[in-house]
């Protein structure tokens, strides 16, 4: 609500007159003069009511099924009736519809299940059509279990001077061989080409260089001076005499493994080598010895090596022993010594050594003895 005002005739001052005056005789208040109005000063205007909005409510469908007029029909009643009382007397109906529900629930569980197999088949079936195919066609068709990749010892890392002497120690043996006349003879020998393969040489066996003496028994001793030392009699598989090389078979479970043939060729001289074997036979003791040496030459016949020449480090019994260069790798086999010195020893090439026991492991063995005969043959 708003004030009003009206002026005084005498000295046209404003008088301001309270809400809602009824009053038509005033007085000013500034010269005291008595006045009338003659009527009532208007009322103030009453203020414009705001709408509110009011949200309509939405009529709910009544969806009650319509009761029958049991004046018309009572036939409804009197069957629900009956149903009451058969329901009192007898529960058949209640089992029904117990068993109805069951199978209900039952049905609805079989055909979820259905439905998850359906779609987790879908899915499977989805990645198997639209997943990329292998770039190689031919490897995507061979069985992994038949032609799995085999690992690349070139991708291996290289082995450290320890792994390297264990290696070689393990594959190395001492042989001993026994004859009917003769108190016998010792050398060394070691694991190569096939497993159960021993190569060695000829003369540790009895043949050559100057005769041939046929051994009654020849063993192979694993592990020589060590704690699982064993003796495994060998049966003698190839002889080459002009070669001065032998192959004996052994057989056994948990054999060493069978060391790998480098290449002679590609030594140097000054180059070293490490001999392993067993110098003196047990006179020195069991276990095998291992001596640094390095190549003073490459004895060649027409262009190809013929034998290997050390600057020392072989002794008596070290003959049939592997000679190995820094990685392990076979590069020849200890064979002999020149008397009256010690700084002039030979070894046969590591090919001429492959390429017999390649070939009588291929051909099923032989013995090729040369101008040589056994005795009892002259």
């Amino acid at each position: 609500m708003t004030e009003s005002a009206i002026a005084c005739p005498q000295c046209a001052t404003r008088l301001h007159l309270p809400p809602g005056n009824t009053a038509t005789r005033f007085r000013c208040t500034q010269c005291n003069t008595v006045f009338d109005t003659g009527a009532p000063a208007p009322p103030a205007p009453l203020p414009v009511p705001v709408p509110v909005p009011v949200p309509i409510p939405v009529p709910v469908p009544d969806f009650t099924a319509p009761v029958p007029d049991d004046e018309d029909d009572d036939r409804p009643r009197r069957r629900r009736k009956r149903r009451d009382e058969d329901d009192e007397d007898d529960d058949e109906p209640r089992r029904k519809r117990a068993r109805r529900e069951a199978k209900g629930g039952v049905s609805f569980a079989l055909v979820a299940l259905v439905g998850s197999v359906v779609l987790v088949a879908a899915a499977v079936g989805a990645y198997f059509a639209f997943r990329t195919p292998p770039k190689d066609k031919d490897t995507a068709k061979t069985d992994p279990g038949k032609d799995a990749p085999k690992p690349n010892p070139k991708n291996a890392p290289p082995l450290t001077p320890e792994q390297v002497v264990r290696k070689v120690k393990t594959s190395t043996v001492y042989v001993r061989t026994f004859f009917a006349r003769d108190k016998g003879a010792t050398g060394s020998g070691f694991f190569a080409g096939k497993p159960g393969y021993v190569v060695t040489n000829a003369h540790v066996i009895g043949y050559g260089p100057d005769k041939i003496m046929v051994p009654e028994q020849v063993e192979v001793i694993i592990d020589s001076g060590e704690t699982g030392e064993r003796a495994v009699i060998a049966k003698v598989f190839a002889v080459d005499v002009p070669a001065d090389l032998a192959l004996l078979k052994v057989e056994g479970a948990k054999l060493p493994p069978p060391l790998a043939f480098g290449r002679a060729e590609g030594l140097l001289e000054t180059q070293e080598v490490v001999i392993y074997g067993y110098p003196f036979g047990e006179q020195l003791g069991k276990n095998v010895s291992i001596n640094r040496t390095t190549v003073s030459s490459l004895r060649k016949v027409n262009g190809s090596i013929e034998v290997v020449q050390l600057a020392g480090g072989l002794n008596p019994g070290n003959s049939g022993g592997p000679v190995a260069n820094v990685k392990g790798d076979i590069v020849g086999v200890s064979v002999a010594k020149l008397r009256g010195t010690d700084t002039i020893a030979f070894a046969i090439p590591a090919e001429i050594a492959q390429q017999f026991a390649d070939e009588q492991v291929r051909t099923g063995g032989g013995f090729r003895l040369g101008e040589l005969t056994p005795p009892g043959d002259n």
